[in-house]
């Protein structure tokens, strides 16, 4: 199943902290679901998650 609008199969959103937005989509090789695909994408998303800046509120 993918976003009816962007096609993507799974989609992140981060809010910085200055309240700017960020977006992320991630799509599967070929459109295709199968276990390989999948797994690529989720490796993709915590990848990014592991990327992102920490931002701890003083």
């Amino acid at each position: 199943m993918s976003d009816a609008q962007t096609g993507d199969y799974a989609t992140g959103v981060y809010n910085q902290s200055n309240d700017e937005m960020l977006y992320w989509g991630y799509g599967l090789y070929d459109d295709v679901r199968n276990e390989k695909n999948i797994k690529d994408a989720y490796t993709r998303i915590f990848t990014t998650i592991d990327e992102l800046p920490l931002y701890v509120p003083h």
